[in-house]
């Protein structure tokens, strides 16, 4: 149900259905527009950049908005829904929460840096680990 993607999901420059592989002369991929190596730092900037006077209470009602469009195209992509996927899929609209994530974070800590983020998140990723694993652990003692 997804809208296809580009070769190996790089550039993700999006496919006509009809013709599901993208032109490698309009590939993307290398083009960082933000001038950055990473995701955080291009959002980061990207952020720094916007200076549209936004609170953190904008950010929070623009990224419960866009939570609500992820959960839409999720229940889509699950057939779930008579609607018809968005051009952005589940992955754009991911992105988007993501987005509003980080610029929340950005506001919230504008000199916080990458190498910081991964100091406050590594232990939350080890909880979050830790509790799948148990979760899926418990759930397939359940099943059988």
């Amino acid at each position: 149900m997804s809208e296809a993607i580009c070769h190996n999901f790089k550039c993700g420059f999006h496919v006509d259905r009809v013709n599901p592989t993208c032109d490698e002369k309009e590939c993307r991929f290398n083009e960082t527009k933000y001038g950055q190596t990473t995701l955080v730092e291009n959002i980061f900037a990207a952020s720094d950049s916007v200076k549209n006077g936004r609170t953190l209470d904008d950010v929070l009602a623009h990224l419960m908005t866009e939570v609500g469009e992820l959960a839409q195209e999720i229940i889509i992509e699950q057939g779930r829904s008579h609607k018809q996927p968005g051009k952005d899929g589940v992955v754009g609209e991911a992105i988007d929460v993501i987005n509003c994530v980080l610029d929340i974070i950005r506001l919230m800590e504008p000199n916080i840096t990458e190498q910081q983020l991964r100091v406050i998140c590594d232990p939350k990723l080890d909880k979050w680990k830790k509790y799948a694993y148990g979760w899926y652990k418990n759930k397939e003692s359940q099943n059988g």
